[in-house]
Parts: C-alpha cells; structure tokens; sequence
C-alpha cells in the first residue's frame, strides 16, 4: 500500500455459533465455496495454504469473465484473529484484511476491516455491502450446522422440476440463491437440493420416475422490484407481467422461471423505488 492514510472498510456481525467455527469457515475450502460473494458465480477453485506466510486464491465464475482473487497469510490466531492481504488482478492494489473474533454476551462477535488505497474512497460502502453479504452467507451456513432447524419456517415450498440443475442456476443468479446442500443420484440427477434465498429455504428436486413436474408459485419479498425483475430476465426468466403499483400496497411483478416456476416479486410500496 501507498504511504497515503489508508481508506477502512468496516463490517461487524454476530454469529449464533462458537469462535473456533467462524474462525475455520475462512480457511476451509469447502466451507468458502458456500458462502464466498453469493450469487455472483460459480466459485470454480479455492487453495488455501492456511499459515503465516501461505496464500490463498479464490477463482469464481462471473457472467463476462473469471475472477480471481489473491493474498497471503500475515496472521493466523485461531479462534481470535486474521490478517491477510487481498488482491483481485489485474487491479495493481493489494489491500489488507484485518478479521478479529471475539465473545460478546451469549454470541459471537466478529469485525472485519478491509485496508484500502486511498483511491477507493468513494467505494466504500459498496465495499461494505459486499463483505456483508457475505458474513450473511457465511452466518447462515454456519448456524444451520450448529442447529439445523434453525434454517427452517414453518412452511417450506419444495419445488419439483424437470431440470434441477438450471433451476439452481436461475435462482442464483436471478435472486442471489446460496446453495446449502445438493444430493445428487448416481446419474447425477438431484434428487434434493436446499437454497437459501434471503432469509427462507426452498428445496427443490428433478423430476423423474412417478414424480412428474409440478406447476407452482411462489411470492417473494425484496427491496427492489425493478431490479431483481430485471435480473430475472437476464437469467433467463420470461416476464409475466411488468412492476406495477397494486391497490393493496405492493409494487409487484410476475417472471416464469425455465423451469415453469412462477415468481411474483413484490415489496411493499414506496421501497427500493
């Protein structure tokens, strides 16, 4: 970094979870693929070389182009603390990230702040935002470990569709979907899988053998209809009806997604306008 006074990033989040489990999801492979930058692309490559001096380096499928993501391991104090640089080629900046972990009343406490050139001022909190979402994954796969009816509502829909596979796809990229568990027959098909869309489930199975597709409909809850109906499209959904102003209060719109789902998107009005 420049000898200018760095820019700081800073998020804080709580985990209903134990130190040492928040601690290992940043340096277990398998753990990063589920939580790292949801909905933005398949993460095709995570290698971690978890001590002092290690790397690290995250590849993740984006809709134009790979990203890749770089740094090394300045401290590594389980369960309490982390510190790694951070680059993302071709920017030339490497960055760094301080994570610390600690207890406050009956939960975890984690704060995480992201060293900056000067120059990325302005993008601070998209920066935020971004490191949020991500603590949101990570808090969400880790507690539904820790208590696995904590993910759970009373009402689950469970969607049964002739391509699970591109179902999964659409709801990733249409609606930031985050893949919790996937069960896989040994053709390959899925045979169940869970996605977390904001704070709610859906399971979802392929079809096949007695089990024939099976039309539904599902509502859902977001800050910004026009956008996530314009995502919508982009991933392949085909429009149902345009958003619009309904009489009992909600700015709605309808999309069909490849799989014959429909989805009506909807926020209470006068929100994400």
């Amino acid at each position: 970094m420049s000898t200018a006074p760095a820019v700081r990033a800073r998020v804080r989040r709580h985990f209903r979870a134990q130190a040492e489990d928040v601690f290992d999801a940043w340096i277990d492979p398998a753990k990063i693929r589920q939580w790292f930058a949801p909905g933005m692309g398949e993460t095709q490559r995570v290698d971690i070389d978890a001590r002092v001096g290690g790397s690290f380096c995250i590849v993740q499928r984006r809709a134009d182009a790979d990203a890749t993501h770089t740094g090394t391991y300045l401290e590594l104090e389980r369960p309490r603390r982390l510190k790694f640089t951070w680059s993302t080629p071709p920017q030339p900046d490497q960055s760094r990230v301080h994570i610390e972990i600690g207890a406050v009343d009956d939960v975890c406490e984690l704060m995480l702040t992201h060293e900056m050139e000067p120059r990325w001022a302005p993008h601070v909190d998209r920066i935020e935002h971004g490191w949020s979402t991500q603590l949101d994954a990570m808090a969400a796969l880790i507690e539904q470990r820790a208590n696995p009816m904590r993910a759970y509502r009373t009402i689950t829909p469970y969607l049964v569709v002739r391509d699970a596979d591109a179902e999964i796809a659409f709801l990733s990229k249409a609606f930031a979907a985050r893949e919790m568990q996937c069960h896989r027959a040994e053709g390959g098909s899925v045979m169940h899988a869970e996605l977390q869309i904001g704070d709610s489930l859906v399971m979802l199975g392929q079809a096949g053998g007695a089990f024939e597709p099976r039309p539904a409909a599902i509502y859902l809850w977001v800050e910004d209809v026009d956008a996530t109906y314009d995502r919508a499209l982009a991933a392949g959904g085909t429009s149902e009806s345009a958003p619009a102003d309904k009489p009992y209060g909600h700015r709605m719109a309808g999309v069909v997604d490849p799989g014959g789902v429909t989805w009506w998107i909807a926020s209470p009005l006068g929100v994400g306008r």
